[in-house]
């Protein structure tokens, strides 16, 4: 194996299997197997040295930021690589900032934003060069963006696209930004775990981000590898040269699957971090004095209480707020509240396959349906709405079950808790539930997490909430345990003397 040096890892947390491979390909230039089921037997495919371009394209949850901090300090420490630039989404900048030190890393990073250009500016100088940066695609066609990454972009520079799907359009300014200045980065990386989603035309930026099929243009590249049909045979409908293509991924990419590297054991669970707009962020304080009062006051407080309060943060951040005279105050069109903006990201870029969406709010699921309906969702809700709407329970299910058109079931947590299979057939598994919104009782958690579980099941179960404050992140941590809720929450706010409560 001395020809074969093993993976440092050099972030605070302890690798997974497909991380060190995603490296090993990466870097060291070399590959121990295609999945799990193979012989771990080394096979080198380059010289010994770190690829200039390449794309990590792991699904979802197998480690990709954990794979490309730990990379860029490799490159940090062997080749003296001083400046991390990631473009991503614009509702996952923050969750870069947080998860750099959390990983160990002592860069000085920042989230940037267009309208604090002068502060980014004076952050990249008094960090002397050295420092790491999360920039939004959207600000790529703001000059002001430009200049700062001309000035800073160079051999130096560690770029990468994450969620690079965000570039597959050629003509965007967005993607040819991004693609001028990996002529200048000493490192650029694609980061995705779903490249492709209307054919292999999406994969093309995404090749020339990473140095490949520079000289082959869009239509020539589009032609190879399309099958077109439509009117004037301007759509694309299918592939071609399909393996030609493989093999073209496979000089400058690692694809790994969670079906191939993931273990079927525990099922994981992750908190999607939300930021509210400023209207959301106020109404979202008024509720945390108010329970900060409510607890000070040393009036006895009841369970109800406690979840009443914590239910309105969640209203708050699916866009409504419920009154005490039955009314109901809009604070954001649900539609295009943060939280659905982000949910809307995440089924287009990150998460294949079917995904089941539990909420709560029938205004909830009103917006969710309009908001998705062009995945067919099959809906679970009350009775007397699959009635009103001629609905049946049992048709949903064979339709999410079976139809590969329909990636997404919407599911009342009240009317979905008990009973459904929602797993999937062979080949075609729901393993990702994604709570819009919950309620704190552990039963119904329980009961919702079953749905998509399976006696002796074969894969992983995958359960994501959203979270936009610590309060709510203590309780979806005692649902994820099942533990008590209410003492959760009631820590999150006085850690150090919680009030145990009893239902």
């Amino acid at each position: 194996m001395e020809d074969f040096p093993s993976v440092p890892w050099l972030i605070d947390c302890e690798p997974r299997e497909v991380q060190i491979e995603a490296i090993a390909r990466s870097y060291y230039g070399y590959k121990t197997r295609d999945s799990l089921k193979e012989e771990k037997t080394p096979v080198r495919f380059r010289e010994n040295k770190p690829a200039k371009g390449w794309s990590h394209y792991l699904e979802m949850r197998l480690g990709k930021t954990p794979t490309l901090l730990n990379e860029y300090s490799l490159f940090e420490r062997d080749y003296g690589i001083k400046r991390f630039i990631v473009f991503s989404p614009n509702s996952y900048k923050e969750d870069w900032a947080r998860e750099v030190p959390k990983f160990g890393l002592t860069v000085p990073f920042m989230a940037y934003e267009t309208s604090r250009y002068k502060e980014a500016v004076k952050f990249a100088k008094e960090s002397k060069g050295v420092f790491g940066i999360a920039i939004n695609y959207e600000a790529l066609q703001y000059s002001q963006t430009q200049e700062f990454l001309n000035d800073w972009v160079d051999s130096l520079t560690y770029v990468g696209a994450d969620e690079s799907i965000k570039i597959k359009n050629p003509q965007s300014i967005t993607t040819k930004m991004a693609l001028a200045l990996t002529k200048e980065a000493g490192v650029t990386r694609n980061l995705s775990g779903l490249p492709m989603t209307q054919g292999p035309q999406d994969l093309y930026t995404q090749f020339r981000f990473v140095s490949e099929q520079s000289g082959v243009n869009f239509y020539s590249f589009r032609n190879r590898f399309c099958k077109m049909g439509g009117f004037k045979a301007k759509k694309v409908v299918g592939a071609k040269n399909e393996e030609e293509l493989k093999k073209l991924i496979q000089k400058s990419s690692f694809v790994a699957k969670r079906k191939d590297w993931g273990k079927p054991t525990n099922p994981e669970f992750y908190q999607v971090n939300l930021e509210l707009t400023p209207k959301q962020k106020k109404h979202y304080q008024d509720i945390d004095r108010d329970f900060i009062t409510m607890l000070d006051s040393g009036i006895e407080v009841t369970v109800d209480q406690v979840i009443s309060k914590i239910m309105k943060l969640q209203q708050i951040s699916s866009g409504f707020l419920y009154l005490e005279n039955g009314g109901v105050e809009e604070l954001e069109d649900p539609i295009k509240t943060p939280k659905m903006k982000k949910l809307m990201e995440m089924l287009e870029d990150e998460i294949p396959g079917k995904v089941i969406v539990p909420y709560h709010y029938s205004k909830s699921g009103d917006a969710l349906m309009e908001t998705l309906k062009e995945y067919n969702p099959a809906v679970i809700r009350s009775s007397q709405w699959m009635k009103k709407n001629e609905r049946e329970v049992g048709s949903e299910k064979i339709k999410f079950n079976k139809d590969s058109s329909c990636r997404v079931c919407l599911l009342n947590i009240s009317a979905g808790k008990y009973g459904h299979d929602l797993s999937g057939v062979e080949g075609d598994r729901c393993t990702t539930m994604l709570f819009y919104e919950r309620t704190y009782s552990l039963d119904d958690r329980t009961q919702i997490e079953m749905r998509n579980t399976a006696a002796f099941q074969d894969w992983t179960n995958v359960y994501m909430d959203f979270v936009a404050s610590k309060v709510e992140s203590d309780a979806v941590k005692a649902l994820e345990k099942k533990e008590n809720v209410v003492s959760a929450i009631l820590g999150s706010y006085n850690p150090d003397k919680v009030r145990l409560l009893h239902t």
